[in-house]
Formats: structure tokens, sequence, C-alpha cells
């Protein structure tokens, strides 16, 4: 049982509809912070933002720990947002196994005593999927989409589309954080001052 104690901010009340968010939020941005907006307009009442390992298509640069760092210091003052700061490790697909979030869910779903636990995704990561692919099995019961240029919504089975997203590439915040972009820029590219000060304290990305 993971400990409840590996969330930001404590469970308001079980039966809640929980979203998970699930990425590598390297770094974590204004685009990631719209998203999770758009899905609580949608229905949702918490969107649990996940970092995870870097696997498949986006390594990431920074260390698990020091990403969870970020999305705490962007979404705590954020309502309905959270963030899960323990292992996930063991709940995401194994080697050999098909690739699914289903065991993350229910870890989710134990955690908050949920009514309801969906994924959060952007169309650029749908686009991976082949179109024979069982969304439902991937990503769980509800599926709530965000559209990321240029990839368009495609009607999907299960999913709730959520609108477009602001249009912020992390690459490029990183490639700027290198070039020791000034800070105006920075937040011009989409990153949260309070996210932009632990970056360049803690010399992140360079």
């Amino acid at each position: 049982m993971v400990p409840i104690e590996c969330l930001l901010k404590p469970v308001k009340r079980s039966g809640m509809r929980v979203v998970a968010y699930v990425g590598t939020f390297d770094p974590v941005h204004e685009g990631h912070v719209d998203a999770a907006r758009k899905c609580l307009a949608s229905g949702a009442d918490e969107v649990l933002l996940i970092p995870k390992q870097g696997c498949g298509r986006k390594e990431a640069v920074l260390g698990q720990r020091e990403r969870m760092e970020l999305c705490c210091k962007r979404v705590v003052n954020e309502e309905g947002m959270n963030v899960f700061m323990g292992d996930c490790s063991e709940y995401m697909p194994r080697a050999g196994e098909p690739w699914s979030l289903q065991r993350l869910l229910e870890m989710v779903k134990g955690l908050y005593g949920a009514a309801d636990v969906g994924e959060l995704c952007g169309t650029d990561a749908l686009a991976s999927f082949p179109p024979s692919a069982n969304l439902e099995y991937f990503f769980g019961q509800t599926l709530y989409v965000a559209t990321r240029p240029p990839y368009p919504y495609i009607p999907t089975p299960n999913a709730v589309e959520i609108g477009t997203t602001a249009n912020i590439s992390s690459t490029l915040i990183r490639e700027a954080l290198r070039r020791g972009a000034p800070l105006s820029t920075l937040i011009d590219l989409g990153l949260h001052k309070r996210v932009l000060h632990h970056i360049t304290e803690n010399s992140f990305y360079r």
C-alpha cells in the first residue's frame, strides 16, 4: 500500500473523480498547467501530476526527484492539482509486458479512495499509438485528451476532448536555459517564476 504521505497535498475526501497526469515534466511548464485546468473544467475533481522515469520516446534530462520538486513548486497553490512524490516504477509496465497504465491507475484509486480514475494526455501522445490500439486498456476508464498542435484531436472511445492547450515546448525551454537566456525570455517560453527560480537556484539544465 502506497503511503498517503506520497502526495504533496492531503486528500480532501473519498469518492473524488481523480485524473492521473503521467509525464516527464522536464521541466513542468504552463502548457502542463493549462491542460490540468482544462481537465478540471471538464469535470475532474483533482488532477494528480506523476513525474515518471523517462522511457521510450521521451528520456528525461533531469532526475525524477528534481522534476517532482519543480512540479510541487508550480502547483502548490493551484486548486485541484496535486503531485505524486513517491516511487511509481513498480506500477509502470515491466519489461516484456504490454504497455498499460492500469496498475498505476489502480494504485491512484486506492490512494484516494476514488470513485473514478482517468488519465490525461495530449494528442501528440495518442499519435504514437496504432489506430487499432485499445486505448481503454492502455489508459483506463476515462481518457481526457488535450489537443497539442500540430496533432489534431481524433474522436476516441471513452475520451473527453478538453480543448487546445498552450503550445509550449519543454525542449525549447531546456535549450534556452542551456544558452543562459534572459529571465524574461524563459517566462515568455512558458516557465512560471517559482519554477524558474528553483531551476536557476539549483543550476538545473546547465
